[in-house]
């Protein structure tokens, strides 16, 4: 067998035996069957599920019409990355720290929404973690401050750029709309986080990465919908 066909079903082979081992499947189920099953508990093999059944079809035309002096086909270079960036992205998953550690920029409770909204202008940001000292209290969102806009116009009291940012997060619709992981969390996790918050309903806003995870200490990065794209790229999407 060519170099590259044994290296891309080097690497196929290993996704299946994680899934098989994922679900305690026996050798009897097939390899769709083991990504319908997984794909029930696991986000990330649910996102993956139609490049993995892609890359079965191209498995089972390797294996089966595979002759040894002129094979009727061989893996692209494309298909070789897919592989191979799925299988890492299954077996060993990036982790959020590695690609979003950054800079946070914070508000606190007594800041004014106007200064808050500047700073969120001046970044181009959709949402501002806030702190009290040490300790996470919120998140402000552009659709919270929406939200706080719409009250006072339709209270008739007007705009008062001076009002804390503690009072425009009581107009916040949802109570929970941040996620807390540590340094170890990885990809895997943040579809985990997104989806869970979609099927409940309350959008997730924003991942903020800490040391262990915890809203007691200081954000050392953060990941929103914007970093969608880097999270697909990563798994090989």
């Amino acid at each position: 067998m060519d170099h590259d066909s044994a290296r891309f079903l080097s690497a196929f082979n290993a996704i299946e035996t994680y899934l098989r081992d994922l679900i305690e499947a026996d050798a009897s189920r097939s390899f769709s069957e083991l990504v319908h099953q997984a794909s029930h508990d696991h986000a990330l093999v649910r996102r993956l599920s139609a490049e993995l059944r892609h890359l079965a079809d191209l498995r089972n035309f390797l294996v089966h019409r595979f002759q040894e002096a002129e094979p009727l086909a061989v893996p692209s270079g494309l298909s070789m990355q897919k592989v191979e960036r799925i299988r890492d992205a299954l077996l060993q998953p990036q982790l959020l720290h590695s690609l979003f550690h950054k800079v946070v920029v914070c508000c606190r409770p007594e800041d004014s929404v106007g200064a808050a909204a500047q700073k969120m202008h001046e970044h181009d940001f959709s949402q501002l973690p806030v702190y009290d000292g040490k300790q996470s209290v919120g998140l402000l969102t552009t659709d919270t401050v929406a939200r706080w806009l719409s009250s006072r116009l339709a209270s008739g009291v007007g705009l008062v750029e001076e009002e804390s940012v503690r009072d425009v997060l009581a107009c916040q619709q949802y109570e929970q709309t941040q996620e807390f992981a540590s340094h170890r969390a990885t990809v895997t996790d943040a579809f985990g986080w997104w989806e869970k918050h979609f099927h409940r309903g309350r959008p997730l806003q924003a991942i903020l990465l800490t040391p262990h995870g915890r809203p007691s200490e200081m954000p050392t990065g953060i990941v929103t919908l914007g970093d969608f794209p880097a999270m697909l790229e990563a798994v090989g999407l």
